[in-house]
């Protein structure tokens, strides 16, 4: 058996093994699924906010040199 073979074997075994487990992990997916959705924003927010104000920061800086 080639290098492609035993890789897609290997490939296809997975897969096939993950649709047999499915009904036992989906609820657990489907649960992480809502948590990201809900903190994603708030993160986002917060990661913008920091952005923002390194920003700031950093042209307050460069400004307070050059006067």
């Amino acid at each position: 058996m080639s290098h492609v073979e035993l890789t897609t074997t290997k490939a296809t075994n997975i897969v096939a093994a993950g649709g047999l487990t499915l009904p036992v992990w989906l609820p657990k997916l489907d649960t992480i699924s809502q948590v990201s959705a809900a903190l994603v924003p708030i993160l986002s927010v917060i990661w913008l906010t920091l952005q923002i104000i390194r920003f700031i920061r950093k042209g307050r800086a460069s400004n307070a040199g050059h006067k």
